[in-house]
């Protein structure tokens, strides 16, 4: 029966996983393939940032959910093992969580999403000649 109930929660939490798995390789038109600048790397970085949390934070709830069922189905003296185990998927999750917050925060705070300069705005000499 454990098997029977475990196999089903696995076919139930993975199902989102390959009717969303179409996604693009990077947002915004960037071409995480070629790197020629700064701006260019500062984007491959962002990206990879990104997929790393998300992957973290896909982790982390996989983690929190098989623990929990787990400590349903086998409860008693070993349920304790996987309630600790889903407390420390919490304590992760929220430490994650927290990390992507600040990030977001400072990048906010600081205006880096925008920093660029148009050509317009730079001051010129007059040539003489």
């Amino acid at each position: 029966m454990k098997k029977i109930i475990l196999s089903l929660f696995s076919l139930a939490t993975l199902s989102p996983l390959s009717a969303f798995a179409q996604t693009t390789i990077a947002s915004a038109g960037i071409n995480p393939l070629s790197i020629s600048n700064a701006t260019t790397l500062a984007q491959r970085l962002t990206y990879l940032f990104n997929v790393a949390i998300d992957v973290l934070i896909a982790l982390a709830i996989l983690w929190i959910i098989v623990s929990v069922v787990m400590w349903i189905v086998v409860g008693g003296e070993n349920g304790a093992k996987h309630r600790t185990n889903a407390l420390w998927g919490i304590a992760g999750l929220a430490l994650v969580l927290s990390i992507w917050g600040l990030v977001h925060l400072l990048t906010n705070t600081f205006n880096t999403a925008n920093n660029g300069l148009n050509a317009q705005e730079i001051p010129t000499v007059p040539q003489i000649q």
